[in-house]
């Protein structure tokens, strides 16, 4: 089956391009088309905001599009998927928190950044803001800073992030749904 995927911002695009991610598709014979198109906000992924883009992926082959976006100011799953243009070959996927959190949990990768072979992060998907969480922990264990968050997406994808670590977790249930809709695809198919 093709797939294309829409996503809110970068950080998105640059796990969703990792040769990690790519050969989790292939294994669940899952293809990727064109490139991953970042709407660059919540804002974009409206019906008005997104068809044009929507239509690309269909343009390039995609038989099912998947849009990721965070819940941000939503106060539930449905609200946020309200606000996602819908159609039957669109999958929406809403993330509890920034996607950052699912760096806080793939525990292993973030313990090898931080050089702390014990470290866990209990519950990543209930930091209001992931991305400082982060910010923090690096600061406290490596003495050293993240200025931006696409070089530190980087950063955890050559160091081993996949989604796949992250829906491990115990409480990042986003993550975890993220990878149960993908392997529901290769069944439909």
């Amino acid at each position: 089956m093709k797939i294309g995927f829409i996503t809110e911002g970068h950080t998105e695009k640059i796990i969703l391009k990792s040769d990690g991610f790519q050969e989790y598709l292939k294994v669940h014979n899952l293809e990727f088309v064109h490139e991953v198109i970042v709407a660059g906000s919540k804002d974009n992924l409206t019906r008005d905001k997104v068809e044009s883009n929507v239509r690309i992926l269909r343009d390039k082959g995609a038989e099912i599009i998947l849009i990721l976006r965070d819940l941000d100011d939503c106060q539930s799953i449905e609200e946020a998927r309200t606000k996602i243009m819908s159609d039957d070959d669109i999958v929406k996927v809403i993330a509890i928190q920034a996607i950052e959190s699912w760096f806080l949990a793939d525990t292993d990768t973030l313990g090898k950044i931080l050089e702390s072979k014990d470290f866990y992060f209990d519950k990543p998907e209930e930091e209001m803001s992931p991305f400082e969480t982060l910010k923090g922990l690096r600061l406290h264990y490596t003495k050293r800073g993240i200025g931006d968050k696409k070089v530190f997406a980087r950063i955890m994808i050559s160091n081993g992030f996949t989604i796949r670590n992250a829906s491990g977790h115990p409480d990042c249930p986003s993550a975890k749904y993220f990878t149960n809709k993908l392997e529901s695809l290769t069944v439909i198919n």
